[in-house]
C-alpha cells in the first residue's frame, strides 16, 4: 500500500470519526435539553428561572431535581460542568442538590412522584429523538455507543444502590 492510499483511509477515518463525536454531542446536548424540558413540565418553571440565583423553594427543587437526572443520565458530567449549565454554581451546590433529592426520594412523596414522572418523561423524549438511519455506518456505530451508554447508566444506578 503507498503513501497516498494510506492518507485517504486516515482521512476517511478522521472523517468518520469527527462525524460520529458530532452525533454524539447532538444526542448529549438532546438529553441534556430532554432532562431540562422534563422538568420545566413537571414543576412549571422554566430553565431560565432555574438559572436565576434565587432560594426560592420551587426554583431550588426544580434546580436540584435537574442536577440529580442530570446526573443520573449523563454520568460523565462532572458536578462543575452541571453548576455551569445553571448559570455557573459550584460544584459543591451541585453535589449537595444531588443528595438532597436522592434523600428527598426516600422519604417524600412529591419528590418520588416528580422525580419518577421526569425519568419516564425523559426516556419518551429520548425514544423520539432517535431518528437517525440505523443502517448507515455511522447510524450503526452511534446506536451501539448509546447502547453502551444505557449500559453504563444502569451500573450506575446498580452501583448506587448497593
Amino acid at each position: 500500500m503507498n503513501n497516498s492510499n494510506k492518507n485517504i483511509n486516515a482521512d476517511t477515518m478522521n472523517s468518520k470519526k469527527n462525524e460520529l463525536l458530532n452525533m454524539i454531542k447532538i444526542v448529549e446536548n438532546q438529553t441534556l435539553s430532554n432532562i431540562i424540558q422534563s422538568v420545566e413540565e413537571r414543576a412549571q418553571i422554566t430553565y431560565e428561572a432555574m438559572k436565576r440565583r434565587t432560594r426560592r423553594r420551587e426554583i431550588v427543587q426544580a434546580r436540584m431535581m435537574c442536577y440529580a437526572l442530570i446526573r443520573e443520565f449523563m454520568p460523565h458530567m462532572t458536578l462543575i460542568e452541571i453548576g455551569a449549565e445553571f448559570g455557573g454554581y459550584d460544584h459543591t451546590s451541585v453535589r449537595h442538590g444531588i443528595i438532597t433529592v436522592k434523600d428527598l426520594e426516600d422519604v417524600d412523596k412529591w419528590t418520588r412522584e416528580a422525580m419518577e414522572d421526569c425519568r419516564t418523561r425523559i426516556a419518551e423524549l429520548e425514544r423520539g429523538n432517535l431518528e437517525f438511519d440505523i443502517n448507515s455506518s455511522s447510524g450503526l456505530a452511534l446506536a451501539q455507543f448509546m447502547e453502551f451508554e444505557t449500559q453504563n447508566v444502569r451500573a450506575a444506578r446498580l452501583h448506587r444502590l448497593v
